[in-house]
């Protein structure tokens, strides 16, 4: 993603508490969703409620089945009129969402989980890809083939990733730490330099730069935090069904984007954000089709949309062995599925 991964890879310890500080100040007053500007617009001579979705990071294909739902008017049909509103750097979705500045937002489902812990008022809505996009990238020349060759090595990394714990911890490795800084240049230049990246995009922009590259991706480690799209507590118990409507409508939009054309919705967001092109569109695409991001394994249970409440459970385990998650989370405590789609509960076949 490009590339800042921006609000995709942003540092859970150093951004996001000043994120948690400042939502669990407004928690004491009631984090209610203080919008103003929740009106109704008609068209076609029917209401449409309005909500907003903000985007974790500039709006690019790993973002595409947001837009194929705008485009194609599912949204509208379940009578919704929503604006996507871009991301970028600085940008701190989570914050706006658990605040109630908006309806919806994007992250990892390991955000959600940490932000709960922490007290923010979010739960989830639906996973829109199964598997996390990112990975670690090296040169094509370097002999890696498997995690235990990164001990010893130095990685440009988020520190506050979970992942970073995950892998010293359960594969008894050690690696330094570079503070990610959002480019390739570094890369580029030395043979020898390690980096996280998203597959769909930054091995791209290394390629166009005539440089090979090896990938692996964090998701094959046995840590896969789904991205999910996230709400306003306050927000879902007060409208349910706007909630399920939305989810519908985006997970129609993301296997239509994936099975069916994207060309629309490739034309789109090369007009609206000048970081893509149509061959940038392509290879992500691509990309998110080879390593089953969106829909995930199906021989693993897997598929769009689903978050599985076992592996929710796994995950906030996971994160208290970390001791990164302090309290005794559970699923419930961080989704109702009585409101929502029946992709996300149950695997579709």
């Amino acid at each position: 993603m490009v590339e800042g991964i921006g609000a995709k890879l942003r540092s859970f310890m150093s951004k996001k508490a000043w994120i948690l500080n400042t939502c669990l100040g407004v928690l004491l007053s009631g984090c209610a969703n203080d919008r103003t500007d929740e009106v109704e617009a008609e068209a076609d001579g029917q209401a449409l409620r309005k909500v907003t979705l903000k985007l974790d990071w500039y709006a690019e294909p790993a973002h595409g089945g947001f837009y194929q739902a705008l485009l194609n008017g599912y949204y509208e049909e379940a009578g919704l009129e929503v604006e996507i509103q871009q991301g970028g750097p600085g940008v701190m979705p989570l914050q706006a969402v658990a605040l109630g500045r908006v309806d919806f937002t994007l992250g990892r489902i390991d955000d959600a989980i940490i932000g709960v812990d922490r007290g923010l008022p979010v739960q989830l809505v639906a996973a829109y890809m199964e598997k996390d996009p990112q990975a670690i990238m090296f040169h094509a020349s370097n002999p890696i083939d498997s995690w235990e060759d990164l001990d010893g090595k130095s990685i440009m990394v988020n520190p506050g990733n979970a992942f970073v714990a995950v892998l010293r911890k359960r594969k008894q490795i050690d690696f330094s730490v570079i503070p990610l800084d959002y480019g390739i240049q570094r890369f580029l230049k030395d043979p020898d330099f390690i980096q996280q990246c998203f597959v769909t995009s930054q091995p791209y922009f290394a390629k166009q730069q005539g440089v090979e590259v090896g990938v692996m991706l964090l998701s094959d480690e046995d840590y896969s935090p789904e991205r999910v799209v996230i709400t306003n507590t306050t927000f879902a118990e007060e409208n349910p069904e706007i909630v399920k409507a939305f989810a519908e409508s985006s997970l129609r939009g993301w296997k239509d984007y994936m099975e069916g054309d994207p060309s629309k919705t490739h034309e789109y967001l090369t007009g609206i954000h000048n970081g893509n092109t149509d061959e940038l569109n392509a290879y992500s695409h691509k990309a998110m089709s080879e390593y089953k991001v969106v829909f995930g394994d199906a021989s693993l249970g897997e598929s769009l949309g689903l978050i599985d409440e076992s592996k929710l459970e796994k995950t906030i385990e996971t994160l208290r062995d970390l001791e990164i998650v302090k309290q005794e989370l559970r699923a419930s405590d961080l989704i109702d599925y009585s409101i929502l789609p029946e992709a996300v509960r149950v695997p579709v076949k």
